[in-house]
Protein backbone atom coordinates (compact mmCIF):
# COMPACT_ATOMS: atom_id res chain seq x y z
CA UNK A 1 0.00 0.00 0.00
CA UNK A 2 1.37 3.23 -1.37
CA UNK A 3 1.14 6.35 0.88
CA UNK A 4 2.40 8.64 -1.82
CA UNK A 5 0.46 10.99 -3.40
CA UNK A 6 0.99 11.91 -7.09
CA UNK A 7 -0.70 14.42 -9.06
CA UNK A 8 -2.90 13.39 -11.71
CA UNK A 9 -3.08 16.94 -13.67
CA UNK A 10 -5.99 17.97 -11.83
CA UNK A 11 -5.53 17.15 -7.95
CA UNK A 12 -3.50 14.59 -5.99
CA UNK A 13 -4.14 10.88 -5.64
CA UNK A 14 -3.03 7.22 -4.09
CA UNK A 15 -1.35 5.42 -6.92
CA UNK A 16 -4.15 2.73 -8.53
CA UNK A 17 -2.88 -0.62 -7.68
CA UNK A 18 -5.98 -2.31 -9.52
CA UNK A 19 -7.07 -0.73 -12.91
CA UNK A 20 -10.35 -1.11 -13.54
CA UNK A 21 -10.75 -4.15 -16.29
CA UNK A 22 -13.20 -3.50 -19.60
CA UNK A 23 -16.26 -5.10 -19.94
CA UNK A 24 -15.48 -8.23 -22.31
CA UNK A 25 -18.34 -9.75 -23.83
CA UNK A 26 -16.56 -13.25 -24.32
CA UNK A 27 -15.74 -13.31 -20.77
CA UNK A 28 -17.64 -16.26 -19.19
CA UNK A 29 -20.38 -15.18 -16.41
CA UNK A 30 -20.51 -16.58 -12.32
CA UNK A 31 -24.23 -16.65 -13.40
CA UNK A 32 -24.59 -18.66 -16.21
CA UNK A 33 -23.13 -21.65 -14.02
CA UNK A 34 -24.96 -20.82 -10.62
CA UNK A 35 -28.17 -20.81 -9.33
CA UNK A 36 -30.05 -18.63 -7.41
CA UNK A 37 -28.07 -17.70 -4.75
CA UNK A 38 -28.12 -19.74 -0.84
CA UNK A 39 -26.76 -17.83 1.51
CA UNK A 40 -26.47 -19.10 5.48
CA UNK A 41 -25.28 -16.01 6.72
CA UNK A 42 -25.36 -16.97 10.27
CA UNK A 43 -23.20 -20.24 9.86
CA UNK A 44 -20.59 -18.49 7.61
CA UNK A 45 -17.88 -19.98 6.00
CA UNK A 46 -13.71 -19.93 5.86
CA UNK A 47 -11.52 -21.46 3.24
CA UNK A 48 -8.88 -21.49 5.67
CA UNK A 49 -11.27 -23.43 7.97
CA UNK A 50 -12.25 -26.07 5.65
CA UNK A 51 -9.01 -26.48 4.32
CA UNK A 52 -7.21 -26.17 7.81
CA UNK A 53 -4.84 -24.21 6.64
CA UNK A 54 -3.23 -20.75 8.26
CA UNK A 55 -4.16 -17.30 7.38
CA UNK A 56 -1.56 -16.12 5.48
CA UNK A 57 0.71 -12.66 6.42
CA UNK A 58 1.23 -10.92 3.60
CA UNK A 59 2.73 -7.04 2.63
CA UNK A 60 2.73 -5.74 -0.56
CA UNK A 61 4.85 -2.78 1.29
CA UNK A 62 5.07 0.14 -0.84
CA UNK A 63 4.74 -1.77 -4.40
CA UNK A 64 1.48 -1.41 -6.47
CA UNK A 65 0.99 -5.11 -6.55
CA UNK A 66 -2.28 -6.29 -5.58
CA UNK A 67 -3.52 -8.16 -8.24
CA UNK A 68 -0.39 -10.47 -8.15
CA UNK A 69 -0.63 -10.69 -4.35
CA UNK A 70 -4.90 -11.51 -4.45
CA UNK A 71 -3.91 -14.07 -7.42
CA UNK A 72 -1.37 -15.44 -5.83
CA UNK A 73 -2.90 -16.02 -2.40
CA UNK A 74 -6.04 -17.53 -4.55
CA UNK A 75 -3.97 -19.96 -6.28
CA UNK A 76 -2.25 -21.25 -3.16
CA UNK A 77 -5.67 -22.06 -1.95
CA UNK A 78 -6.92 -23.97 -4.57
CA UNK A 79 -3.41 -25.79 -5.17
CA UNK A 80 -3.93 -27.01 -1.60
CA UNK A 81 -7.99 -27.71 -2.43
CA UNK A 82 -6.50 -30.09 -5.15
CA UNK A 83 -3.62 -31.11 -4.37
CA UNK A 84 -3.61 -31.11 -0.37
CA UNK A 85 -0.03 -29.61 -0.27
CA UNK A 86 0.44 -26.14 0.51
CA UNK A 87 2.76 -24.00 -1.40
CA UNK A 88 3.32 -20.16 -1.15
CA UNK A 89 2.82 -18.98 -4.90
CA UNK A 90 4.59 -15.68 -6.21
CA UNK A 91 2.77 -12.38 -6.44
CA UNK A 92 6.21 -11.19 -8.49
CA UNK A 93 5.85 -13.93 -10.69
CA UNK A 94 2.63 -12.47 -11.78
CA UNK A 95 3.05 -8.78 -11.32
CA UNK A 96 6.09 -7.79 -12.92
CA UNK A 97 4.51 -9.56 -16.59
CA UNK A 98 1.33 -7.20 -16.62
CA UNK A 99 2.20 -3.90 -14.42
CA UNK A 100 1.59 -0.82 -16.41
CA UNK A 101 3.77 1.96 -17.45
CA UNK A 102 2.31 4.07 -13.96
CA UNK A 103 2.30 0.75 -12.08
CA UNK A 104 -0.64 -0.99 -11.15
CA UNK A 105 -2.50 -3.62 -13.13
CA UNK A 106 -5.70 -5.31 -14.07
CA UNK A 107 -7.35 -8.55 -12.49
CA UNK A 108 -8.17 -10.16 -16.23
CA UNK A 109 -4.44 -10.05 -16.66
CA UNK A 110 -3.17 -11.57 -13.34
CA UNK A 111 -5.74 -14.12 -14.09
CA UNK A 112 -4.78 -14.91 -17.49
CA UNK A 113 -0.80 -15.61 -16.56
CA UNK A 114 -2.18 -17.82 -14.02
CA UNK A 115 -4.38 -19.65 -16.55
CA UNK A 116 -2.34 -19.70 -18.99
CA UNK A 117 1.55 -19.76 -17.46
CA UNK A 118 0.65 -21.43 -14.27
CA UNK A 119 2.72 -18.95 -11.19
CA UNK A 120 5.88 -20.02 -9.82
CA UNK A 121 6.37 -20.89 -6.20
CA UNK A 122 7.67 -17.87 -3.91
CA UNK A 123 11.10 -20.06 -3.19
CA UNK A 124 11.67 -19.45 -6.45
CA UNK A 125 10.68 -15.73 -7.43
CA UNK A 126 10.56 -14.44 -4.19
CA UNK A 127 8.60 -11.20 -3.36
CA UNK A 128 9.86 -10.61 -0.22
CA UNK A 129 13.52 -8.09 -0.31
CA UNK A 130 15.13 -10.38 1.89
CA UNK A 131 13.57 -9.25 5.35
CA UNK A 132 11.76 -5.94 3.89
CA UNK A 133 8.10 -5.73 2.34
CA UNK A 134 8.86 -4.95 -1.54
CA UNK A 135 9.12 -1.67 -3.37
CA UNK A 136 7.42 -1.24 -6.45
CA UNK A 137 11.09 -1.48 -8.23
CA UNK A 138 11.85 -4.51 -7.04
CA UNK A 139 8.33 -6.06 -7.60
CA UNK A 140 8.75 -4.74 -11.64
CA UNK A 141 12.08 -6.16 -11.94
CA UNK A 142 11.93 -9.73 -14.38
CA UNK A 143 15.48 -11.30 -14.03
CA UNK A 144 14.34 -13.96 -12.30
CA UNK A 145 12.86 -14.99 -16.04
CA UNK A 146 14.30 -18.28 -16.82
CA UNK A 147 13.06 -21.61 -19.01
CA UNK A 148 13.20 -23.67 -16.18
CA UNK A 149 11.10 -21.08 -13.87
CA UNK A 150 8.49 -21.00 -16.13
CA UNK A 151 8.63 -24.60 -16.90
CA UNK A 152 7.92 -25.00 -12.80
CA UNK A 153 5.16 -23.07 -13.04
CA UNK A 154 3.61 -24.43 -15.73
CA UNK A 155 2.55 -27.34 -13.30
CA UNK A 156 0.17 -25.02 -12.07
CA UNK A 157 -2.52 -23.82 -14.97
CA UNK A 158 -5.12 -25.97 -14.21
CA UNK A 159 -7.18 -22.54 -13.73
CA UNK A 160 -9.85 -21.04 -15.52
CA UNK A 161 -12.02 -18.41 -14.35
CA UNK A 162 -15.39 -16.86 -14.89
CA UNK A 163 -16.36 -12.99 -14.43
CA UNK A 164 -18.72 -11.38 -11.90
CA UNK A 165 -19.32 -7.61 -13.54
CA UNK A 166 -18.90 -4.21 -12.16
CA UNK A 167 -20.82 -2.87 -10.07
CA UNK A 168 -22.93 -5.84 -8.96
CA UNK A 169 -24.67 -5.14 -5.73
CA UNK A 170 -26.23 -8.46 -4.48
CA UNK A 171 -23.72 -9.84 -1.53
CA UNK A 172 -25.08 -13.10 -1.32
CA UNK A 173 -23.93 -13.97 -5.61
CA UNK A 174 -20.17 -13.43 -3.92
CA UNK A 175 -20.78 -15.53 -0.84
CA UNK A 176 -22.42 -18.27 -3.34
CA UNK A 177 -19.25 -17.56 -5.50
CA UNK A 178 -16.98 -17.94 -2.56
CA UNK A 179 -18.38 -20.95 -0.95
CA UNK A 180 -19.08 -23.30 -4.39
CA UNK A 181 -15.59 -22.12 -5.82
CA UNK A 182 -13.47 -21.56 -2.59
CA UNK A 183 -12.96 -17.69 -3.01
CA UNK A 184 -12.91 -15.49 -5.71
CA UNK A 185 -10.52 -11.90 -6.26
CA UNK A 186 -12.29 -8.57 -5.96
CA UNK A 187 -11.66 -5.58 -6.73
CA UNK A 188 -12.74 -2.28 -5.16
CA UNK A 189 -12.10 1.42 -4.83
CA UNK A 190 -10.89 2.37 -1.21
CA UNK A 191 -9.49 5.11 0.96
CA UNK A 192 -6.76 5.12 3.81
CA UNK A 193 -9.32 6.08 6.26
CA UNK A 194 -12.20 3.24 4.96
CA UNK A 195 -9.34 0.29 4.51
CA UNK A 196 -7.20 0.69 7.75
CA UNK A 197 -9.09 -0.85 10.38
CA UNK A 198 -10.73 -4.76 10.92
CA UNK A 199 -14.22 -3.63 9.82
CA UNK A 200 -13.68 -2.01 6.49
CA UNK A 201 -15.83 1.13 5.23
CA UNK A 202 -16.94 2.51 1.74
CA UNK A 203 -15.34 6.05 1.33
CA UNK A 204 -17.33 9.38 1.94
CA UNK A 205 -16.82 12.29 -0.24
CA UNK A 206 -13.14 14.22 0.21
CA UNK A 207 -11.75 11.14 0.58
CA UNK A 208 -8.30 10.17 -1.48
CA UNK A 209 -9.18 6.91 -3.62
CA UNK A 210 -7.41 4.43 -5.05
CA UNK A 211 -7.95 0.63 -6.83
CA UNK A 212 -6.80 -2.28 -4.74
CA UNK A 213 -7.77 -5.94 -5.09
CA UNK A 214 -7.99 -8.99 -2.70
CA UNK A 215 -8.80 -12.55 -2.39
CA UNK A 216 -12.33 -13.04 -0.95
CA UNK A 217 -11.75 -16.19 1.29
CA UNK A 218 -15.17 -16.20 3.17
CA UNK A 219 -18.93 -15.25 4.40
CA UNK A 220 -20.21 -14.10 7.56
CA UNK A 221 -21.47 -11.80 10.33
CA UNK A 222 -19.43 -9.58 12.19
CA UNK A 223 -20.34 -7.07 14.20
CA UNK A 224 -24.04 -7.28 13.37
CA UNK A 225 -23.31 -6.92 9.26
CA UNK A 226 -23.23 -9.67 6.67
CA UNK A 227 -19.25 -9.53 5.20
CA UNK A 228 -17.25 -10.68 2.62
CA UNK A 229 -13.67 -11.52 4.77
CA UNK A 230 -10.25 -11.05 3.01
CA UNK A 231 -6.71 -11.78 4.06
CA UNK A 232 -5.41 -8.64 2.83
CA UNK A 233 -1.98 -8.08 1.49
CA UNK A 234 -0.92 -5.45 4.27
CA UNK A 235 0.38 -7.88 6.71
CA UNK A 236 -1.99 -8.09 9.51
CA UNK A 237 -1.73 -4.71 10.66
CA UNK A 238 -5.25 -4.31 10.23
CA UNK A 239 -6.54 -8.04 10.70
CA UNK A 240 -9.64 -8.73 12.90
CA UNK A 241 -7.52 -9.31 16.43
CA UNK A 242 -9.40 -12.63 17.91
CA UNK A 243 -12.71 -15.03 17.08
CA UNK A 244 -13.11 -16.69 13.97
CA UNK A 245 -12.24 -14.10 11.26
CA UNK A 246 -8.93 -13.93 13.38
CA UNK A 247 -6.36 -11.77 10.91
CA UNK A 248 -9.03 -11.32 8.34
CA UNK A 249 -10.51 -8.10 7.27
CA UNK A 250 -14.69 -7.82 6.91
CA UNK A 251 -16.35 -6.02 4.09
CA UNK A 252 -19.56 -5.18 4.88
CA UNK A 253 -22.51 -5.23 2.36
CA UNK A 254 -22.75 -1.49 2.73
CA UNK A 255 -19.94 -1.70 0.04
CA UNK A 256 -21.96 -3.49 -2.39
CA UNK A 257 -24.91 -1.31 -2.47
CA UNK A 258 -22.55 2.16 -1.85
CA UNK A 259 -24.26 4.33 -4.32
CA UNK A 260 -21.29 6.93 -6.93
CA UNK A 261 -21.79 9.75 -4.76
CA UNK A 262 -19.79 8.06 -1.73
CA UNK A 263 -17.38 7.69 -4.63
CA UNK A 264 -17.40 4.02 -4.83
CA UNK A 265 -16.25 2.72 -8.21
CA UNK A 266 -16.92 -1.28 -9.55
CA UNK A 267 -16.74 -3.76 -7.10
CA UNK A 268 -15.26 -6.69 -9.89
CA UNK A 269 -15.22 -10.27 -8.67
CA UNK A 270 -12.86 -12.72 -10.52
CA UNK A 271 -13.22 -16.40 -9.96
Amino acid sequence: MSDQLIWNGNNFVFPAGLIPDKEDSRDYKVTDVLGAPQVDWEKGFNVFEELSFAVPNKDQGSSLSCTGQAAAQYARVLHKKLEVEVFDFSPKFIYSQIFLPNGGATLRDAIKIVATQGVAKETLVPSMNGEFSPTEQFMEDTSWKSDAIFADAKSYDQFSYRVIPGQTSDIDLFATSIQQYFGLLLGFTCSNNGWCKPLISVPVKGDVTYGHAVYGCGFGMYQGKKCIFTPNSWGNRYGIPEGRWKGLQAIPEEYFTATIDSAVGPAVGYL
